[in-house]
């Protein structure tokens, strides 16, 4: 058996179910040890402003990669960086959750302290739409107005639910940093049609959004009335009408329509 000692690894790469093989083996990669640390932050709020403090932080900014915070990225102020200190604005708004700032350079994340704790950025909530007359088997599309909504679901935890006796939930579809959609699963169409409010609790990346917003059911479920025509073609388009109620609360869109053949 033959066998050389490498004291940098290999990067193994395979395409399929077949190796591949790197050019006079120079996949080799080498771990090195961080430079820098930061010591301490403080982040603005109102402002969108972050200020990193620490040690030994690149002089060059040419040698960082990127600063992010609280799922944005931030734009170094030049002025006042030094291996120091660094002062960057967020390019947008930030979204509710506890964070400490990344600093990303080419040699790889810059250490924070083990002094350095979170700081929390907060949401607010200020309205609904629509509050009142939802449907009791659910499918309303819930549209809640407030600041540091999550920009990407994929990247954030969010939960939301009523508060009556089943702790209906409101599966989140959508989401910027003012506006989250989510879609309510059925109610107790007994118990929740008796007209009394219902509270509703959001839960964004752990926070728990303080908000008073009380929704209300519509006293009976929402229904079709008629299907015309009352058959159709198996093979040809066919255009079907269908009649809702006369007080349906809502225009509809081709976006917010579904239908299901059941049989």
């Amino acid at each position: 058996m033959l066998k050389t000692y490498e004291t940098e690894p290999q990067v193994l790469v395979q395409i399929g179910d077949l190796p591949a093989v790197c050019h006079n083996l120079t996949c080799d990669y080498a771990y090195v040890e961080p430079v820098g640390e930061i010591s301490a932050f403080t982040f603005n709020q109102d402002a969108g402003t972050l200020n990193i403090v620490g040690s030994s932080l690149p002089s060059n900014s040419s040698n960082i990669t990127s600063v992010t915070f609280a799922h944005s990225t931030c734009t170094i102020d030049e002025s006042t960086r030094t291996e120091t200190n660094i002062d960057c604005t967020l390019d947008r708004a930030p979204v509710c959750g506890d964070y400490t700032p990344i600093l990303l350079t080419y040699l790889g994340i810059i250490p924070n302290a083990g002094t350095v704790a979170t700081q929390s950025v907060s949401c607010s909530i200020a309205s609904a739409h629509p509050t009142t007359a939802l449907n009791l088997i659910g499918a309303d599309n819930i549209t809640i107005t407030g600041t540091n909504f999550p920009w990407d679901l994929s990247t954030s935890t969010v939960a939301i639910s009523f508060g009556n006796a089943l702790a209906t939930v409101c599966t989140p579809k959508l989401s910027l940093s003012t506006e989250l959609v989510c879609l309510t699963e059925a109610f107790d169409t007994t118990a929740d049609a008796n007209g009394v409010d219902i509270p509703i609790t959001v839960t964004i990346n752990g926070q728990t959004v303080t908000n008073t917003l009380l929704f209300a059911m519509k006293p009976s479920v929402k229904s079709g009335m008629s299907l015309t025509p009352s058959s159709v073609s198996p093979v040809l388009k066919t255009n079907v009408t269908i009649q809702l109620e006369s007080d349906f609360p809502y225009t509809l869109s081709k976006d917010d329509f579904t239908v299901n053949a059941t049989n």
